[in-house]
């Protein structure tokens, strides 16, 4: 059943309310009342949507009707029905907060042309209450000056963080989580939204008792007409979603990259290195006599084996294109670009040196007394036409060629 709204008629003339309420055609639930103070009584005890009111009016008139449904902040909308047309009469009556003014005699048309149009609007303005609400509830959101100082913040972004509204406003977007935003994404921000466009990004962050979110960032002007006034930031938690994943392309025991996201990368990082007119180099070592440390230490030993020596490689990956990767068993692999021989051969160096200074007892060993491996590196030319099975291919037989030369030693291809 659809709402219908209810109106108030007031005036101490009975002809007029019946011409008001019959002109309405029943479309509306119809109150009256002969004069203000009956109006207010019936205000305060009803929800009204709309008063119809005269402003000359015994007991109480029409202004001392508004002002006190004003005072009372009663949510009503008002329309003034007078024989006055001098304008100092209007316009008191408009400052006192009145919708629509209409003089007598009353025209029918006119009148319910301004009765839908009043409640039409009323009714837009709550829809667009409920609305915002609804935003400022679920939409991680701020907007922002010509600066990037923050003017507003929702409750859910508030919420999410942990801020209060207070430590967010008047502060530039980047003060709150500011390790975050290094110099070259705030470049990058202002870049594209100074030339009117939208910049979106993932970006890593922290509530304000420390816990960790991931969230996607759109920024994008705001107008006032044709006049840009500040700026929008929409944020979209992707926490749960990027953990999913990290947890799809991840080795369980390790943290290392799983062999499924080696195979999307690998191609990848190829055109990458090739675009960058960098050496995208594939390294890939195997633990020497594995199957002996398990076989008479036990496979939670082993385990524990591949959990330090994962650890101790990815405590040498400084830079973000290092990509770590476990292949299978006891074999691992490294994507990383260089920048000459000499840069690529350092870093195997560095990666077997690491493991080596672990010093995890292998008495089982036919090489040493601890756990070593074996290294297979190739770097590809800049010139190189190579693909991901040829690359894999060539560094497994570069491995190969470790372990028959002896095991704990590096060969490349350089």
């Amino acid at each position: 059943m659809n709402y219908k709204e209810t109106i108030l008629i007031v005036d101490d003339e009975k002809t007029n309310i019946d011409i008001i309420a019959n002109s309405l055609n029943n479309s509306y639930n119809i109150k009256t009342a002969a004069n203000g103070k009956v109006a207010l009584d019936i205000l305060t005890k009803f929800t009204i949507d709309l008063v119809i009111t005269d402003m000359d009016m015994p007991i109480m008139n029409g202004i001392e009707l508004i002002k006190k449904i004003k005072e009372l902040k009663l949510k009503t909308d008002i329309i003034v029905i007078s024989a006055h047309s001098n304008s100092d009469y209007l316009l008191n009556a408009i400052n006192e907060g009145v919708n629509k003014y209409i003089l007598k005699p009353i025209n029918k048309r006119n009148l319910i042309s301004n009765v839908q149009k009043t409640l039409n609007y009323r009714r837009l303005t709550e829809e667009r209450k409920i609305f915002n609400k609804i935003i400022n509830e679920n939409v991680y959101y701020s907007k922002l000056d010509l600066n990037g100082k923050i003017l507003e913040v929702s409750d859910a972004l508030i919420e999410f963080t942990g801020y209060d509204k207070e430590e967010y406003l008047e502060k530039n977007i980047t003060s709150l989580n500011p390790e975050f935003y290094d110099k070259k994404q705030i470049d990058e921000i202002w870049e594209t939204i100074l030339k009117d466009e939208e910049y979106k990004a993932e970006q890593i962050g922290k509530t304000k008792q420390g816990k960790p979110f991931t969230v996607k960032i759109s920024v994008s002007p705001l107008y006032y007409y044709d006049t840009k006034v500040g700026y929008m930031v929409i944020k979209t938690d992707i926490t749960l979603e990027k953990e999913f994943e990290r947890l799809s392309i991840k080795d369980s025991l390790t943290n290392a990259y799983n062999r499924r996201y080696f195979n999307e990368k690998l191609e990848e990082y190829l055109s990458i290195s090739k675009r960058d007119n960098r050496r995208a180099s594939f390294l890939m070592f195997d633990i020497d006599y594995f199957k002996l440390y398990n076989d008479n230490y036990g496979h939670l030993k082993g385990d524990e084996v591949l959990k330090k020596i994962s650890n101790a490689v990815q405590k040498t990956l400084k830079r973000p294109d290092d990509l770590f990767f476990r292949l299978g068993g006891e074999e691992f692999g490294i994507l990383f670009k260089s920048d000459d021989n000499i840069t690529a051969i350092k870093f195997a160096e560095i990666i077997k040196k690491s493991i080596d200074e672990l010093e995890i007892e292998h008495k089982f060993s036919k090489i040493s007394n601890y756990v070593t491996v074996s290294i297979g590196l190739y770097t590809a030319l800049r010139d190189d036409n190579i693909n991901t099975d040829k690359i894999y291919q060539l560094v497994d037989d570069l491995l190969y060629e470790a372990k028959h030369k002896g095991r704990n030693t590096i060969v490349h291809n350089i």
